[in-house]
């Protein structure tokens, strides 16, 4: 009897220190995903899990020679931005920085041709053309983010950044509009400015601003 009483207390710690479980432990986890999937946007779940089969695209940040580097044809600045008391700033900036803080963006040129100085040039600027040019005038390498876009990408790139920093003149911004029409870039303003995420308006009337015959602009 003292054995059996013995037992029995050893059986009944045991199932005190015991902690319940309920149900199997890896159908409560799978039942937990389920949940967190039904919970989290679709959109979402492709961020956190990007499929493996695609590609992926990422732009690179580099140090290049602002001596190979050749400015877009649809850059749109007037001389004046490059020599105006803005640009002297600008090239204060980035001497005391020892350079552009803030990255360009650039495309490879394919295959590289030879640029003015007789450099070979191997990239054309999508945006950031006065701080190129701050670099050139310092004689100082450049920092860029290397993106391969198309034409119609890099004057939407282009376009964006320049409203977000030192936004051109309306004149400017007049020239440019008149030019990617003349140039068929784009098949007409409406498209232009869908595509540029800018008011038809606007657009509109920055193009007349740019038509109007250079005395009435001069005077």
């Amino acid at each position: 009897p003292a054995a059996t009483t013995a037992l029995n207390a050893v059986k009944s710690r045991r199932s005190s220190t015991r902690q319940p479980v309920a149900g199997n432990p890896a159908r409560r986890t799978i039942r937990i995903v389920h949940v967190v999937e039904r919970l989290t946007p679709r959109a979402s779940r492709k961020a956190a899990c990007p499929a493996s089969d695609g590609p992926v695209s990422l732009a690179a940040v580099v140090k290049l020679d602002a001596t190979r580097i050749r400015p877009s044809r649809w850059q749109g600045r007037d001389a004046e931005s490059f020599g105006d008391i803005g640009f002297q700033q600008l090239c204060a900036d980035i001497h005391a920085e020892a350079g552009n803080s803030i990255p360009i963006k650039v495309r490879p040129v394919s295959p590289p041709t030879v640029g003015a100085s007789n450099s070979i040039v191997t990239h054309e600027v999508v945006y950031g053309h006065r701080r190129h040019r701050a670099c050139l005038v310092l004689g100082l390498q450049v920092t860029a983010i290397i993106d391969d876009v198309d034409e119609q990408g890099l004057v939407r790139d282009m376009v964006k950044e320049n409203h977000l920093h030192n936004a051109p003149s309306a004149l400017e911004q007049g020239r440019l509009y008149c030019q990617l029409l003349d140039e068929k870039l784009f098949s007409s303003l409406r498209r232009m400015a869908e595509f540029l995420r800018r008011d038809a308006g606007d657009v509109s009337r920055a193009m007349a601003l740019a038509r109007l015959p250079k005395p009435i602009l001069d005077a």
